[in-house]
């Protein structure tokens, strides 16, 4: 019986880890994202993926975070990206749109 008792227990542990691990929109990616509008900086912290973040960036962007980030010239995330920017990536970009994938 104690052994049954055991083998509940881990099984237990085992569901709510899988249960409470982030995953699809909820998952974040970490680091700040850095985008200028207006002649202003502004920063997205630890942004969600698989989630579409609408910018009116015009300026010097760097993506300071541990994900891809995907730029897009609509403020829907539709259609192919303007720019692609890996992790560490900086440019100076205009967009309407930002997007991360895991």
């Amino acid at each position: 019986m104690r052994r049954k008792s055991t083998l509940l227990s881990a099984a237990t542990a085992a569901l709510a880890l899988v249960l409470l691990t982030p995953t699809g929109a909820s998952a974040s990616a970490e680091g700040y994202f850095y985008y200028t509008t207006k002649n202003k900086v502004q920063y997205i912290k630890d942004p969600h993926v698989e989630e579409c973040y609408k910018r009116d960036a015009d300026g010097h962007t760097e993506n300071a975070t541990n994900k891809t980030a995907y730029l897009y010239d609509n403020t829907q995330c539709h259609g192919t990206p303007i720019e692609t920017m890996h992790p560490g990536d900086s440019e100076q970009v205009q967009f309407q749109a930002v997007y991360f994938l895991r």
